[in-house]
């Protein structure tokens, strides 16, 4: 959901987009290093440039691609409603970005709670 809302509508001043700029997603990365860490994802060895940022651009362009599906019939946000990628071509992108981490699951089961299952980074 974060990073859905890195781009919106600012008001009089028309789209605003946070990661428009590799000093914007160093910044975005800053402000979701505690949620990425809960999973396991350290943002401190990321070298954050044009390549990252493009990456992360095109999972957030699929993310709001099927965001418009879910809300479909209804209008998509205004923000890139212009750009949407195809339902079927955000899957496939998300899938395959998906498939580009290794990843190790983990069971958690606190001995005064319910089990819980997560996956971690295996680098």
């Amino acid at each position: 959901m974060a990073l859905a809302s890195t781009i919106h509508h600012g008001g009089d001043d028309g789209i605003v987009d946070d990661l428009d700029t590799v000093r914007g997603v160093v910044r975005w990365l800053q402000q979701q290093s505690e949620s990425l860490a809960a999973e396991g994802l350290a943002t401190g060895d990321l070298v954050a440039d044009e390549e990252l940022r493009d990456g992360i651009i095109g999972v957030r362009r699929a993310v709001r691609a099927l965001f418009a599906r879910v809300v479909s019939p209804a209008a998509p946000s205004p923000a890139d409603a212009h750009r949407l990628m195809p339902a079927d071509e955000a899957l496939a992108h998300l899938n395959a970005a998906a498939a580009r981490e290794p990843v190790a699951p983990q069971l958690d089961w606190p001995a005064e709670g319910a089990p819980a299952a997560r996956l971690l980074s295996a680098e």
